[in-house]
């Protein structure tokens, strides 16, 4: 796993989450279009000021979704440690197929 770089939020109060991305996550990202890779990982740093803004947890399970157009990034999220660990990446109709 790698994981991107802490940043303090703007206001200061609070740390960010980290986000941790495994290597299936990367080599699924690698395969997307540039805009559509761009798009996602706008996405997935806004999220980590407040992951619950923007993550819906499945049904039924301890991952969360988080969606951007018409794709959907699967994530497990530990809120003790503050990280989220991107599992997976793909479109909507056949992401959850992977799990």
């Amino acid at each position: 796993m790698c994981s991107a770089s802490k940043r303090p939020n703007r206001s200061g109060a609070s740390e960010l989450f980290e986000l941790l991305v495994t290597e299936r996550f990367a080599k699924e990202l690698k395969k997307l279009q540039s805009s559509e890779r761009e798009r996602i990982k706008e996405k997935s740093r806004v999220s980590q000021e407040n992951p619950l803004l923007f993550f819906e947890r499945l049904t039924g399970n301890e991952l969360f979704k988080l969606r951007v157009g018409s794709f959907r990034v699967i994530a497990l999220i530990h809120f003790g440690k503050k990280t989220i660990t991107a599992l997976s990446v793909g479109l909507r109709k056949n992401v959850y197929d992977k799990l």
